[in-house]
């Protein structure tokens, strides 16, 4: 049974990753977002139980609002841009959106400091960050 679970959660990510960027951008608009918090309260829940909010958000669509302070390079090459929040988090756990190379006319109108949404698709939640992929800014207040 467990083995059936992971096939499919490799199936729902490699057809949201593994498909090619314009792909994976219409995928992620079109998927409902299993929550929508701010970057405090992400990265709160993985500091309090790291447990809970890997079972809750990993292989997950979510959008977060958060007030970036970093929009610039990644070193990824499938996702080369990349925006965090740095300030406004209370904890040690840092909210990063991964975005690709046609995403990059929607980050360069965000303005640092100021709120934005953004969803994507959660691939990593451990100690120090929760990582979202295939990014795309739903709002830009």
């Amino acid at each position: 049974m467990r083995a059936i679970k992971l096939l499919f959660v490799f199936m729902f990510v490699f057809l949201l990753t593994g498909c090619g960027n314009s792909a994976n951008n219409a995928k992620i608009e079109s998927t409902p977002s299993v929550a929508t918090h701010t970057s405090y309260v992400v990265s709160s829940e993985v500091e309090k139980n790291p447990l809970m909010a890997k079972e809750k958000y990993n292989n997950k669509v979510i959008t977060v609002i958060t007030k970036p302070e970093y929009i610039g390079k990644s070193l990824n090459d499938e996702f080369p841009y990349e925006v965090w929040e740095l300030k406004g988090i209370k904890s040690n756990v840092y909210v990063r959106f991964f975005f690709t190379d046609k995403q990059k006319d929607s980050i360069t109108k965000l303005n640092a400091g100021k709120s934005v949404e953004i969803k994507g698709l959660v691939t990593r939640v451990d100690a120090n960050y929760v990582d979202l992929i295939g990014c795309v800014v739903t709002k830009n207040n």
